[in-house]
């Protein structure tokens, strides 16, 4: 019995991981917008490598890493619905690892000079 349900799960995960693949940004986007309970889940598998070389470049290694690439994905599906053009969502995803990464290095390197913060 416990073997059965392992390759169940292996075989879940591999249709996932193809039905990920296949889904183009476009369909991934509209998807998203039409409230696919998946679709998220998609979207963050594709894009947190992205969304953490942006953070990264930003601001080395470290923790902050990981907090902006939730603050990333938080407020992408936040502002989902501003989305012109399904096709561009990967732009979409970096122009918001860049805003929220640059706030961040802006925010440090002001506690730096001991500037007071927002």
């Amino acid at each position: 019995m416990g073997i059965l349900i392992y390759v169940v799960r292996a075989r879940l995960r591999e249709s996932n991981h193809v039905m990920e693949a296949a889904q183009t940004d476009a369909a991934l986007a509209l998807s998203v917008l039409a409230g696919d309970a998946h679709a998220p889940g998609v979207t963050w598998n594709r894009y947190v490598r992205l969304v953490r070389q942006i953070a990264g470049r930003w601001l080395g290694s470290g923790p902050e890493v990981e907090d902006v690439t939730q603050e990333v994905f938080f407020r992408l599906f936040n502002r989902f619905a501003t989305l012109r053009n399904p096709a561009a969502l990967p732009g979409f995803v970096a122009g918001f690892a860049i805003r929220v990464a640059r706030s961040e290095h802006r925010r440090r390197r002001a506690a730096r000079r001991g500037v007071p913060g927002p």
